[in-house]
């Protein structure tokens, strides 16, 4: 069996370790390769946004309440509470009659450390707008205000929000709804319980033009990377730099997911210990091992500080770095 596996390095010495699960898949759920299991089962955490945001989008909420590519971009985003991300949810929710009370996600400390300084020195304490779900959660407000539902409890599993983003997801991964457990996101929002390669085929299908709601997403995410992430996140730096070649979204424990649009495939993995720092290292080591194998000409380089970043101590120091290594097995 082929593994993957990232390190964390301290003087020249492995610190820590772990291997890395990866399934990449074509649009129509054939494997074209994969390390360790493709067929393992974890929560899909905040790489789904897209597909969550597509319910949205496909029922006309969007279109109704003028939500631009900057707004779907937000949408799919797990953003860093900058203030161009905060007050564009405010303006979401203002679309949709709706205003931060509703949102049901809670706030939390900024996802950016520069962000979360910032906060910090101007004495101000994040609210739900803060909240990096709150572009997800102010897309469903407007999808229950579009169907006549009660914005209360929106949240929940059987609400009829939750019920479209469920439909979306299995229509993503071809998994029937008996085979998709559920569980709280940290917004309070359901994610879902997936094999890897049935998150893979969703990003595959993310990346094609097959289905006019996913590629109209696809090209938001693309047209505004910063509000997917923030102007120091992995996720932005992937997009950014790869000028729309390479759309990707990571989730929580170790979670990351990309769809290659030019080839129609898609990319799911899991690092095995869950840590946050591991997962854009293990991305970048599956996108390098793919151009290999399909010359896509992607840059390495322009991403080298997230897929390859230095470790460092209290003074700016570099004392090690975050390596990934591995194969993948082509069918």
């Amino acid at each position: 069996m082929s593994l993957f596996v990232v390190q964390a390095t301290r003087g020249g010495r492995v610190e820590a370790s772990s291997p890395v699960d990866v399934a990449v898949v074509d649009a129509a759920g054939r494997l074209f390769g994969h390390a360790g299991d493709a067929a393992r089962c974890t929560w899909w955490r905040s790489a789904a946004k897209p597909f969550q945001a597509a319910a949205c989008v496909r029922a006309g909420a969007a279109d109704r309440f003028g939500f631009d590519d900057s707004a779907l971009a937000l949408a799919c985003a797990s953003h860093s509470s900058d203030d161009e991300h905060t007050s564009l949810a405010r303006q979401m929710l203002r679309a949709c009659g709706c205003t931060e009370d509703d949102l049901a996600c809670g706030g939390h400390p900024p996802l950016s450390p520069r962000v979360h300084e910032r906060l910090v020195r101007e004495g101000i304490t994040p609210s739900s707008a803060h909240s990096n779900c709150s572009g997800k959660h102010a897309a469903m407000l407007a999808l229950a205000r579009h169907l006549g539902a009660d914005v209360r409890g929106y949240e929940g599993p059987e609400h009829p929000v939750q019920r479209r983003v469920l439909a979306e997801v299995r229509a993503g991964t071809g998994l029937h709804e008996a085979s998709v457990a559920t569980a709280g996101d940290g917004c309070r929002a359901p994610t879902f319980w997936l094999p890897l390669a049935a998150m893979a085929r969703a990003w595959a299908r993310l990346g094609t033009d097959d289905d006019a709601v996913l590629a109209r997403l696809r090209r938001a995410m693309v047209a505004h990377p910063t509000l997917v992430a923030g102007r120091d996140r992995a996720c932005t730096r992937f997009i950014a730099d790869g000028g729309g070649a390479v759309v990707v979204k990571v989730g929580a424990e170790g979670v990351y997911c990309a769809a290659l649009p030019g080839q129609g495939l898609g990319v799911a993995l899991k690092v095995h210990c869950g840590d946050a720092r591991f997962a854009p290292v293990a991305l970048g080591a599956v996108l390098a091992r793919l151009d290999e194998r399909l010359g896509l000409g992607l840059p390495h380089d322009a991403w080298r500080a997230v897929a390859c970043p230095s470790v460092q101590d209290t003074r700016g120091d570099v004392v090690g770095g975050l390596v990934a290594d591995g194969a993948l097995v082509f069918a």
